[in-house]
C-alpha cells in the first residue's frame, strides 16, 4: 500500500502529534517499523521506477517526466506472474501509468483516478477476482497529494479540524516567489505564514481522508483473513514541503522533509518493533521476493529488510532528483547521519559539484550548512565518488513516453508541469 506524497511524520512513530493518521498508526503499532527509511527520489516516477526495477532511477533511464520505465527492465511483477503470482495493481494514474511503463507484468492493472471510495472499491474488486493462485497486489492512491480533494465524508467528520477557509488555489495566489529564484517562495512576505498554515491544513485533510481508506482497505483484508498468510508493506514515495527550506511540494532538491517516508510491515513470523537502521526504497524488491521465499534479481542493488545482518552493516542512502539532463538536477548522499546534496553532470554521468553538507544527527532539518567548515563532506564525496558514476549511467537506453495532450494537461494539473 503506497500511499503517494505522504511524510513520514503524519505518523505517531514518525514524531506526529496531532492524530491525523489514526488507522496507519494502529497498525504500526503491530507491525516491524524501521524509523530511518528515504525514498530514492523526490516524485512519483523515477522512485515507482526503483521500486519495480529494483534499480535506481538515473539506471533505468529516469531524465524527466517524459521518461517511461523502459520495456528492457525486468520487473518485480514480471517475476512474480513467471512464478505464478496473480498480479495486481490499483493506482491512480498519471505517473503510476500504462503509459510510464508501470504495467509491466501485473495481470489486471486498474489505472484510473479515483478519490479514496474508489480506491477501495477497486481493491475489493481485485480481490475477488481470486482464482487460487497467490496474489500480488499493489495500491497506490493521490489521495494526500495536491491539490488536496477531501472527500464530503471525511470533511464532515472533521469537523473544526484542519479546516481551511480558502482553495489552495487561492492560498498560492498569496505566497511571493523569490526574485532570484522561481521555485522558492519568500517566506518573509507578508502573509506567507497564514497561507502555509492554510496549506498544511489541506494536507493534513487530505491526509486525514487518505487513511481512512486504508482503514477501510485494511479492514477487507482482515475480513478475508489476508494477514493471517500473507504480508502488508506500507510506505510513500516520497514526501512534501510546506514551507521548508522555502519551498513547496515536491520534485524538487532532496532535503529530509521529501527524502523520509515511513515504511512497514506485518504479516506472519514478522514481530512488533522499531528498527533504527538506515534503509532505502530500493530494499523493496528484495523484501517482497524474501517475503515470497524467492530469490532476489541478480541486478537488484538493495537488500532484504529481513536481512538479520543488515542492521551490522550500514549501507549509504543514494537519491536522485532526476529533473532533466542538465547540471541543474540535484542528488543525496547520507552516511553515518550526515549528508551531502549536490549537482549532476548528466552528460558525464558523475557529481558535477557539491552543493550543501549537513550533520543530521545535531541538525535534522539541515539548516546549518557544513560544506566549507567541516572536513568530512570532502572525504564523504571521494569515498563514495566512483559508486555515484555506477549510480548515475544508464543500464538500459532510456524511452519516450510520448504523452497526449491530455496526460500532458494532467500532468500540470497535479504540479508536474514545469519548475518545481
Amino acid at each position: 500500500f503506497l500511499a503517494d506524497t505522504f511524510r513520514a511524520d503524519n505518523l505517531e512513530v514518525y514524531g506526529g502529534t496531532d492524530g491525523r493518521a489514526p488507522n496507519l498508526d494502529a497498525f504500526a503499532q503491530r507491525a516491524r517499523v524501521y524509523e530511518n527509511a528515504w525514498s530514492v527520489s523526490t516524485h512519483t516516477l523515477p522512485t515507482h521506477s526503483t521500486l519495480f526495477s529494483g534499480l535506481y532511477p538515473r539506471q533505468v533511464g529516469q531524465v524527466d517526466f517524459h521518461n517511461p520505465l523502459p520495456r528492457a527492465v525486468d520487473t518485480i511483477a514480471e517475476r512474480f506472474t513467471r512464478l505464478g503470482y496473480r498480479t495486481a495493481a490499483v493506482t491512480d494514474g498519471i505517473m503510476v501509468s500504462q503509459t510510464h511503463g508501470m504495467a509491466q507484468g501485473f495481470g489486471w492493472f486498474d489505472e484510473r483516478a479515483t478519490d479514496m471510495d474508489g480506491t477501495v472499491e477497486r481493491v475489493r474488486d481485485a480481490l475477488a477476482a481470486d482464482d487460487g493462485r497467490p496474489l500480488f497486489l499493489f495500491v497506490q492512491s493521490y489521495a494526500s497529494h495536491a491539490p488536496f480533494e477531501i472527500r464530503a465524508a471525511t470533511r464532515e467528520a472533521l469537523g473544526e479540524r484542519f479546516q481551511s477557509e480558502l482553495t489552495l488555489d487561492e492560498w498560492m495566489a498569496r505566497l511571493v516567489r523569490r526574485s532570484n529564484d522561481s521555485q522558492r517562495i519568500d517566506v518573509e512576505a507578508p502573509g506567507t505564514t497564514e497561507a502555509l498554515e492554510g496549506i498544511d491544513a489541506l494536507y493534513a485533510a487530505s491526509v486525514v481522508d487518505l487513511d481512512r481508506g486504508f482503514g477501510e482497505v485494511l479492514a477487507e483484508l482482515e475480513r478475508r483473513s489476508f494477514l493471517e498468510a500473507g504480508f502488508l508493506v506500507v510506505t510513500s514515495d516520497h514526501g512534501e514541503a510546506i514551507g521548508e527550506h522555502e519551498r513547496l511540494f515536491h520534485a524538487g532538491v532532496p532535503f529530509e522533509e521529501l527524502l523520509r517516508v515511513p515504511l512497514f510491515l506485518a504479516g506472519p513470523g514478522i514481530d512488533a518493533e522499531r528498527l533504527a537502521t538506515p534503509v532505502s526504497l530500493i530494499d523493496l524488491p528484495p523484501t517482497l521476493a524474501a517475503l515470497a521465499g524467492i530469490p532476489p534479481g541478480e541486478d537488484w542493488l538493495g537488500r532484504s529488510l529481513l536481512d538479520p545482518d543488515l542492521a551490522n552493516e550500514p549501507r549509504p542512502i543514494f537519491a536522485f532528483q532526476c529533473r532533466g539532463a542538465s547540471t541543474e538536477t540535484t542528488l543525496a548522499l547520507v552516511a553515518d547521519g550526515r549528508k551531502l546534496i549536490g549537482y549532476e553532470d548528466t552528460d558525464g554521468n558523475r557529481v558535477d559539484r557539491w552543493w550543501r553538507a549537513y550533520d543530521l544527527t545535531g541538525d535534522p532539518r539541515e539548516e546549518v550548512d557544513l560544506l566549507e567548515e567541516a572536513g568530512w563532506p570532502r572525504e564523504l564525496a571521494e569515498e563514495w565518488e566512483d559508486a555515484f558514476r555506477d549510480l548515475l549511467t544508464p543500464r538500459v537506453e532510456a524511452e519516450d513516453a510520448n504523452l497526449s495532450a491530455d496526460a500532458l494537461r494532467a500532468l500540470g494539473d497535479m504540479g508536474y508541469g514545469g519548475g518545481e
